[in-house]
């Protein structure tokens, strides 16, 4: 299987992968509610990219700057996410949904104190988890419906095993430092 990157754009994934992005089938069965879900993991990327990116700028009083940076970097892949779920609703004829109202309705987020960053590392590692199950549900559920939405999401997958790995190992730096 070739190697993909996140920072490389859908439709480079979906040509690595024979997967033609215009292929949209109108009618298949659960159409809506894939819309809906994928509204939903795209509001799901975007409060990410707002925890990770508010964990980069509260941990950088910590100069631990592999670790914040990495924040950073996880932030701008939601964000590419969240783009790329955008991108396959309206190519489904769907309408993604940025409003903060949404956005805000959808999350019962609340962000870890800045005085801790293996709080922050924690609360990174516990919703990375869980968008991983939603994925993997995901891709379960649409994937012989929508073979090009599954690439998407195995794309995304693979990023958020990444950063749920890479979290872990931060976690286990940060606790055998104190």
């Amino acid at each position: 299987m070739a190697k993909v990157h996140s920072a490389m754009s859908i439709e480079a994934t979906q040509e690595i992968f024979h997967v033609d992005a215009a292929l949209v089938h109108e009618n298949f069965i659960g159409k809506d509610e894939l819309l809906e879900q994928l509204n939903e993991a795209s509001v799901a990327a975007i409060n990410s990219m707002l925890r990770f990116r508010q964990h980069y700028f509260f941990g950088q009083k910590f100069k631990i700057t592999h670790i914040t940076d990495s924040f950073m970097h996880y932030s701008n892949d939601e964000q590419e996410h969240a783009d790329w779920l955008a991108n396959r609703m309206v190519q489904l004829g769907g309408t993604p949904d940025f409003s903060l109202s949404s956005i805000m309705n959808t999350t019962n987020q609340t962000y870890a104190a800045d005085d801790s960053l293996f709080e922050m590392l924690t609360e990174n590692l516990v919703a990375s988890r869980a968008t991983v199950t939603n994925y993997r549900d995901l891709i379960k559920y649409h994937c012989k419906e929508d073979p090009a939405t599954s690439v998407i999401l195995n794309i995304i997958l693979l990023d958020k095993e990444k950063h749920a790995e890479a979290l872990e190992k931060f976690i286990e730096s940060v606790s055998t430092q104190h």
